[in-house]
């Protein structure tokens, strides 16, 4: 086998918050060749408790090889492929980088700016009103803003008055009771709802003691703030500016921001355990976690990254990629 740097994309048909980190005990092992990276993979599935896996190795040129596990559906004996859509949760802030970085390619953002240049309400933290908040800050998850519990009201459950807490096990029996109240609304009135002092939502505790710019901490609600400023800026839905930049012109057919009859055949559905599936939902917020891709399509994606780092890509101009891949903290 060729001496590559391989990038393994490993996906799984579980919620988030239940998935073992499979990716991050691989990153650390080093493999001589294919057969010993696949007998590895194959007995890490053998082992769990996921439903299904698929994984592809990749280079610049493309795929090398790709194995699937399991079933995307059991009830249905539906068998997991690299075809097979699912939510790829906080893998989604991928996108936004490269949304962002594309943003300013074309004039719309500059990543110091205040973010207030571009937003239809006031963003600032009130611990430090003379700070200004801008979208380096979001992308690094230096901005100051937090998710606290009012991140849950971004969970929209399809259908909540048609089930019951007893439908469910007892851990998402809980899950449950918190979300099953929640509303469908945009995510431009939920980010207003959070974090404009005049929102429904709007508490201090959203915002750090630390000034912006000054401390990390991993942030969904800035993570989508810096989505929403795309869209302001541009004048484009997120979903639109990210399918008409990136996903149409890698050829990304099965990747989208909301399940549609297109893509809905070759859904996974949700487990909580092997016995529980988790009910439909939807994340409003959407681009911290909220994109449904297949492993063949996000390995698109991929390979343009590889192809950007090394100055051959696509989508950005190089001093977009060179910013976007410099490390930042």
């Amino acid at each position: 086998m060729k001496k590559l740097v391989v990038l393994l994309l490993i996906v799984v048909s579980y919620i988030s918050c239940k998935t073992p980190d499979v990716s991050s005990e691989i990153s650390n092992i080093k493999f001589s060749d294919e057969t010993e990276l696949i007998a590895y993979v194959d007995s890490i599935f053998q082992t769990s408790k996921l439903p299904g896996l698929s994984y592809t190795v990749l280079d610049e040129n493309g795929i090398i090889f790709n194995r699937s596990f399991g079933y995307s559906d059991i009830s249905a004996n539906k068998k997991f492929t690299d075809e097979t859509v699912l939510n790829i949760a906080s893998i989604s802030k991928t996108i936004i980088a490269v949304a962002l970085m594309k943003a300013v390619d074309e004039g719309y953002v500059t990543l110091d700016e205040d973010i207030n240049t571009y937003l239809p309400f006031k963003v600032s933290n009130p611990n430090h009103p003379n700070e200004k908040i801008t979208l380096r800050q979001l992308s690094t998850h230096t901005s100051s803003i937090l998710d606290t519990e009012v991140y849950a009201k971004a969970y929209y459950i399809y259908d909540a008055h048609k089930l019951k807490e007893s439908d469910f096990g007892a851990d998402f029996a809980e899950n449950f009771k918190l979300l099953k109240d929640n509303d469908l609304i945009d995510d431009a009135e939920f980010l207003e709802n959070v974090l404009s002092a005049d929102g429904q939502w709007y508490d201090n505790n959203i915002f750090s003691f630390q000034a912006p710019g000054i401390e990390s901490n991993y942030s969904n609600i800035g993570a989508s703030l810096a989505a929403f400023v795309i869209e302001c800026a541009s004048k484009t839905k997120y979903e639109d500016y990210t399918a008409q930049k990136i996903f149409q012109p890698l050829g990304m057919t099965s990747t989208t921001w909301k399940i549609d009859n297109k893509t809905k055949a070759n859904f996974a559905q949700r487990y909580y355990d092997l016995k529980t599936p988790v009910p439909p939902y939807y994340l409003i917020t959407k681009a911290d976690g909220g994109l449904y891709t297949s492993v063949n399509d996000f390995s698109k994606f991929m390979q343009e990254m590889i192809k950007g780092e090394q100055g051959k890509g696509t989508v950005l101009s190089d001093e977009g990629f060179e910013t976007m891949f410099s490390v930042q903290l």
